[in-house]
C-alpha cells in the first residue's frame, strides 16, 4: 500500500541516487528503505523533503526474548539494558520485555527503562506477594509441600 506522498518520496529517492527502494512497516509507523551508492546525494534530497534518516544495522542473531534468555540460565538484564541504550536516539522506537518468567523480571525491566513489559496472568497473580513476610511465606510453602505429600500417599 502506498499513497501519492509516499510515491513522490520514492520517485525523489530514485532521482537522487537510489538504486532501489522499499516501503516497509505498517500504518503510521512505516519507513522508506533505499539502497544507494551515492549516500550523500540521497540523504540531502530526503532531508530537503523533510524526511528524517533512521540509521540501522543488521543483527544476524535475530530477535531475543528476555524470558527465553533466562530459560537458558543467562541473566537477561545486561542484554536488555544494552538494547534500551541502543534505542535512546530513536524516541519513536520502544523495547518490549516479553515473556517474563517471574515477578522479579517486571521490576528488572522497569529498572532498566524498558518501555513495554508483557506478562501472563500467572505472573500478575503473584502481585499480592509483594512485600510479603518471608518467614510467613516459607512456612506456607513447607505446609503446602507437606499437604502435597499427604495427598500423594507419602508418610512423613
Amino acid at each position: 500500500m502506498s499513497n501519492p506522498q509516499i510515491d513522490e518520496w520514492c520517485e525523489l529517492g530514485l532521482a537522487n541516487g537510489a538504486i532501489g527502494g522499499k516501503l516497509v512497516g505498517a500504518g503510521g509507523g512505516g519507513f522508506l528503505l533505499f539502497y544507494s551508492e551515492d549516500h550523500k546525494r540521497l540523504r540531502q534530497a530526503m532531508a530537503r523533503a523533510g524526511l528524517e534518516e533512521v540509521r540501522f544495522r543488521f543483527d544476524f542473531e535475530g530477535t531475543k526474548f528476555a524470558g527465553r534468555i533466562a530459560d537458558t540460565g543467562r541473566d537477561p538484564v545486561p542484554m536488555m539494558a544494552s538494547a534500551v541504550e541502543m534505542l535512546k536516539p530513536f524516541p519513536n522506537v520502544e523495547l518490549i520485555w516479553a515473556s517474563p518468567r517471574e515477578l522479579l523480571n517486571i521490576f528488572q525491566a522497569d529498572a532498566i527503562g524498558c518501555h513495554i513489559i508483557t506478562a501472563t496472568n500467572d505472573i500478575l497473580k503473584k502481585l499480592p506477594l509483594l512485600g510479603k513476610n518471608l518467614e510467613e511465606y516459607s512456612l506456607e510453602t513447607v505446609k503446602m509441600f507437606y499437604n502435597d505429600a499427604q495427598q500423594a500417599g507419602y508418610k512423613l
